[in-house]
């Protein structure tokens, strides 16, 4: 039986835990937020004017105009606010991204 020395035994048991870590952030990042009706639902849009800016945010990230990091910071911005006031938190939230960012995107207002 190979033996393991502790030293290489603490290497590889960080190595592995930082491999998980990311690869759940990057699935959780990845999978669900695409999904408009699911933010729509989470922020709470009640308005039409309110439902189609969630849409073309989600459009213009499929078309790789806005990064799924930004909307995912959003996101989770917004969601430690007021639930009533979620969407007006992740549209100030996105376009202050990026004009960090400086992307040139409109953004819908509403």
């Amino acid at each position: 039986m190979n033996r393991i020395g502790r030293r290489s035994f603490i290497a590889r048991a960080v190595a592995t835990l930082a491999f998980g870590a990311f690869a759940l952030d990057a699935a959780r990042a990845g999978s669900g937020m695409l999904d408009a009706d699911k933010l729509k639902a989470e922020l709470r849009a009640t308005t039409a004017a309110q439902a189609t800016f969630i849409d073309d945010v989600v459009d213009k990230v499929q078309k790789g105009l806005v990064p799924e990091k930004m909307l995912y910071a959003a996101y989770k911005f917004a969601m430690k606010k007021e639930v009533g006031r979620r969407v007006f938190y992740f549209r100030l939230c996105l376009v202050e991204l990026a004009k960090r960012a400086r992307l040139k995107v409109k953004f819908l207002s509403f």
